[in-house]
């Protein structure tokens, strides 16, 4: 019985949401998948990575029982009903479903925008992980300009995360993903980015394997703002932070 259909989104927390996104989108001309927002205890904004978003958040209204970490995935279930009995018999453990109320866009009435359950275990250490699935379209959204696409990114290859006992993660996470086509090292979805799990020296993400137009152009527009000017091959291999997330850049293959 498969319970879920996909990564949704990685969240990176953030001091000023509308900063990270004017950086994200209007600096570096990623896409927009949602404007900045407030959505209950969150003021959120997405960018989209070709087949994948990144979230910039901003909390306005900590939980203290259950802290918003510095980075979240997000990972999409095909249903919300009887998934608490099916993350049971799995013998995973979690944290009460809740759901956040707000005003829901675009008609700002007062209504349910997601639904969370928070995961415990061994999944991705500082990082956490929830499934998740919105009661509204965050990026049902008009398009407001065409964005540069200074970085030339076309989508992400995979979520990388990282462990110290690559063994024990992978064995959280096959049984949450089971029956998802997995080689040993990535979990591949019928949509949007894999999963991978390797050895570390410590439990975290590791960031996102992007895939670009070019690396060499990427790195000559990031020297050009000023924001990196280490070689192609350093951003292939270890990769630029860019406001907590950590982006591993590759090279598009070439068109047949």
């Amino acid at each position: 019985m498969t319970i879920i259909e996909g990564l949704d989104h990685v969240s990176t927390r953030v001091q000023d949401a509308d900063a990270a996104f004017h950086f994200f989108h209007k600096t570096l001309g990623m896409e927009m998948a949602w404007p900045p927002n407030d959505y209950g205890p969150l003021r959120s904004a997405g960018l989209r990575l070709g087949n994948f978003n990144l979230e910039v958040v901003q909390v306005l209204e900590e939980d203290p029982d259950q802290p918003w970490p510095p980075q979240m995935i997000s990972v999409r279930p095909v249903a919300l009903a009887g998934l608490t009995v099916e993350l049971d018999n799995r013998g995973l453990r979690f944290s009460e479903p809740q759901t956040v109320r707000g005003p829901v866009p675009p008609s700002g009435e007062e209504g349910d925008l997601w639904t969370s359950i928070r995961l415990h275990g061994r999944f991705a250490g500082a990082c956490g992980v929830q499934v998740m699935r919105y009661h509204f379209d965050p990026t049902d959204t008009p398009v407001q300009d065409e964005p540069a696409n200074r970085l030339g990114i076309r989508a992400v290859d995979h979520v990388w995360v990282g462990s110290t006992d690559p063994q024990s993660t992978i064995e959280v996470w096959q049984r949450l993903l089971v029956p998802v086509k997995f080689n040993g090292e990535f979990w591949e979805f019928d949509n949007g980015p894999k999963l991978r799990v390797t050895a570390a020296g410590e439990d975290c993400l590791m960031g996102l394997v992007t895939i670009v137009d070019s690396v060499e152009k990427a790195a000559g527009a990031l020297e050009e703002l000023g924001i990196h000017e280490e070689s192609p091959d350093l951003l292939r291999t270890q990769g630029i932070g860019l406001a907590g997330v950590r982006f591993f850049l590759q090279d598009a293959p070439p068109l047949p």
